[in-house]
């Protein structure tokens, strides 16, 4: 599992984290959690790279990348426990349609 950690493979988990399940068990081992991790890490540091070209603080940048991803990832633990996810899906699955439909009339006015 571990000659699976290249910087190519990262770059796809990156693009598609599924690819992060090695043995595709829809669990995460602690060895996926490192890949997803790492891939997660340089998303974060090609962004902070991207914001360095702007007249940002570069001190204040890494703590608000980290403080989102831990917001981010506890939110996104506390949906998946209380399955607000799935509820949100059956609730609301023609939303994506009504939205698309609306900005095509919106556009043609």
């Amino acid at each position: 599992m571990i000659s699976n950690l290249k910087v190519k493979n990262l770059i796809k988990v990156i693009n598609n984290p599924i690819l992060a399940d090695i043995d595709q068990e829809n669990d995460i081992k602690p060895i996926e959690g490192m890949i997803l991790g790492i891939a997660v890490a340089m998303d974060a540091s090609i962004a902070a790279f991207t914001l360095s070209f702007f007249d940002l603080n570069p001190y204040l940048t890494p703590f608000l990348f980290g403080l989102m991803h831990f917001i981010l990832i506890g939110l996104g633990n506390i949906l998946a426990r209380k399955n607000i996810i799935n509820v949100f899906v059956e609730n609301f699955s023609l939303l994506p349609g009504i939205i698309l439909v609306t900005l095509a009339i919106i556009r043609l006015m």
